[in-house]
Formats: C-alpha cells, structure tokens, sequence
C-alpha cells in the first residue's frame, strides 16, 4: 500500500479530528497535547479545543499519513522546543543535556485497525521531509528499544529506537531502562514552488564583442554560478511541503 503524507494544518484539522475521534480522543481524550504546555489530565474536551486553535493558529506541526481513500490513518508529532517543551524523563535528561535541538519528535498515533501496515514509518518520513522544507537542523526524539524484548504498546507512542536508526538517527545517551535520546541532523531543503535562481549573465557590451573579435579570441562569457536555494517557507506557522506519496514498510 501507498501512503500520502499531508501536513497538519487548517485544511487538514477535520481530518485529523476525525482520526483523534475515532480512537476515543487519543489514549482516553489526549488528542495529542501531552507535550504542550496547556494539556489537561482530565478533560478530553479542553485538549480538543486546545489542539484546534493550535493547529488553526500555526503552532501545531504533525505528519499525518492518509491512506487511498483519503482518510488519515496516523501521523508523527514534532515541532520546535517551545512548540513541545514537555520531555520524556525529564530528570534524567537534564543531568546531561545534549545539544540543544531545532526539532523535537514527540509522539506517533496510528488508528487500533491500521497497525503493523508501515504508517508509522511513512509518518516519520514525512515529518522529516517537512522539517527540512522548514529549515532543517538537529531533530531529536526519546524512544525505547524492543530488541530483544517485548514491549507493550502503551510504551510506544514515541516509536521505537530501531525505527529512528532505520531513519539516520544515532543514539545520544540513555535516560530510562529502555529509553534513548536520539539525533540526527536534516539538511534544509528548498520548499517546492520557490524559484531556483541564479546569478544574472551580465549585459553583453558590442565595443567589448568588437573588440575581442579584433583579438581573434572569445569573448569571456561570464560564466554562471551555483544555483541558489530558495528559503523555506513558513506562512503563519503553518507547514507548506506539498503532499507527498511514501511507500509502505517492508
């Protein structure tokens, strides 16, 4: 199966709540706020609501994974530390900071029907592809490795350590019993649309062509350099990579 991937944005929002919904508000009324500041522990009404201004607002940024019928089926979270400022064992984390990241990947969903089809990895994918149309730099996570063990599902809403170094990521340090921070850096890539520019050919002046014909060599055409890239975009906060196709997990 071919998944497409969309950026959470206004015109995703329905889709998106539609997913949450279906899976009674994510983890019992979640609706993926955990990690940002206004999430309540107890009303699943509030963290809808929340997430919806944030998302309209354009301090929302998620990956989500549409399946042929145009429904979403998942999606990866990240967005930048001020975004996300919750962190997954926070204290021992900070006994040894790492650098500090650009991009945090916080949390993954995929519907209960849809599991073990790939999404999450499309997820990822997608949410990096993003990130480096805004700008790339370090993106870092906190997962758990399951080689060698049998996790429960509840400990994976971050993915899986495995699926981060299948995606480039290294391991930082160890903050948990099974929990690593991971990194890897994303190179800025020019969003789709943006021009690609290059350097102007100067005017060509006849008294200069004269005159170098009379030398009876060529005129010195100035020669172009590389093309530049274009910035990414940001446009209200929200993320503008287009929709992209990414192929399901082998």
């Amino acid at each position: 199966m071919r998944y497409t991937i969309r950026p959470l944005d206004a015109s995703t929002w329905a889709a998106f709540a539609e997913l949450a919904a279906r899976n009674n508000g994510v983890y019992g009324g979640c609706w993926c706020m955990a990690y940002h500041l206004e999430v309540s522990r107890t009303d699943a009404a509030q963290n809808r609501a929340g997430k919806e201004r944030r998302v309209r607002g354009g301090r929302a940024h998620a990956a989500l994974v549409f399946d042929d019928y145009g429904t979403a089926q998942g999606w990866c979270q990240y967005g930048s530390p001020e975004e996300l400022p919750g962190i997954k064992h926070r204290r021992e984390y900070e006994k040894d900071a790492p650098p500090h990241p650009d991009w945090r990947i916080t949390c993954f969903f995929v519907d209960k029907r849809h599991r073990g089809q790939g999404i999450a990895r499309a997820a990822l994918e997608g949410a990096l592809d993003q990130i480096a149309h805004l700008g790339g730099g370090l993106v870092e996570a906190i997962s758990e490795v399951t080689t060698c063990r049998e996790a429960q599902g509840r400990f994976l809403f971050s993915a899986t350590v495995e699926l981060f170094e299948q995606n480039g990521f290294t391991r930082v340090r160890k903050v948990g019993k099974h929990a690593w921070i991971v990194s890897r850096v994303i190179e800025s890539a020019p969003s789709i649309g943006q021009p690609v520019s290059s350097p102007p050919v100067p005017e060509q002046r006849p008294d200069l062509l004269d005159a170098a014909k009379r030398a009876e060599r060529p005129f010195p055409r100035a020669s172009a350099g590389p093309a530049g890239s274009a910035p990414a975009m940001h446009s209200g906060g929200s993320v503008r990579a287009p929709a992209q196709p990414i192929g399901d997990a082998l």
